[in-house]
């Protein structure tokens, strides 16, 4: 495959993973929707769904976090190739599946451990595989933007995944805790910036 092919195999990755994204950031809002048909007071409606509207926040904001750094992780690159096309897929298909653990968590409620499981497992699973599509930039330098190292620390995805597997825990095992244990993602950039200083890390 030429050059001139690669180059637009990666244009063309990056609006497919654009696109992917934003219908899946789409469709968390799709069961809001159905509060719109509750017949007793605006008070009662935001009562009764407030955990589906506290879910659609923080899955939107986890899932828009995940686009930035997809997005910074392309910008240093000029080419793609079959392995890094495969891993994005692969990250895509954990961003396109996070509507329906964001959906059984909002009908069901955050009371069991398997729905936070679920859920948290899920948020999990983009993490590792953001991770691994890291690690895949990193060690084919034939894609690097003008033969230069692409201008981003492997330990935001490191660390980001580490911190998921560690709520994953805290919030299965921890009732007390549940989800309040994903306030532990604030840590994400104070951990990380205080490794790239120690390894001299590009950040």
């Amino acid at each position: 495959m030429s050059d001139a092919d690669q180059e637009r195999g990666l244009e063309r990755l990056i609006l497919f993973s654009d696109a992917v994204v934003a219908i899946a950031i789409t469709l968390l809002v799709l069961p809001l929707l159905d509060l719109a048909d509750h017949r007793g007071s605006l008070a009662d409606m935001f009562s009764d769904g407030g955990s589906q509207i506290m879910v659609f926040f923080i899955s939107f904001l986890v899932v828009a976090s995940f686009w930035v750094n997809h997005r910074e992780l392309f910008e240093g690159i000029d080419r793609s190739t079959a392995a890094l096309t495969w891993m994005d897929v692969l990250w895509l298909m954990t961003i396109a599946f996070l509507p329906f653990p964001t959906e059984v968590l909002g009908v069901h409620g955050p009371d069991g451990a398997g729905v936070r499981a679920f859920y948290i497992g899920s948020l999990l699973a983009c993490s590792v595989a953001q991770l691994l599509l890291s690690l895949t930039i990193m060690r084919t330098p034939r894609v690097w933007r003008d033969g230069k190292r692409p201008e981003f620390s492997l330990n935001g995805s490191i660390v980001s995944a580490g911190l998921f597997a560690a709520i994953f825990v805290v919030a299965t095992f921890v009732p007390a805790i549940g989800l309040w244990a994903l306030f532990g993602l604030f840590l994400l950039r104070p951990i990380s910036g205080w490794l790239d200083r120690r390894t001299g890390a590009t950040t």
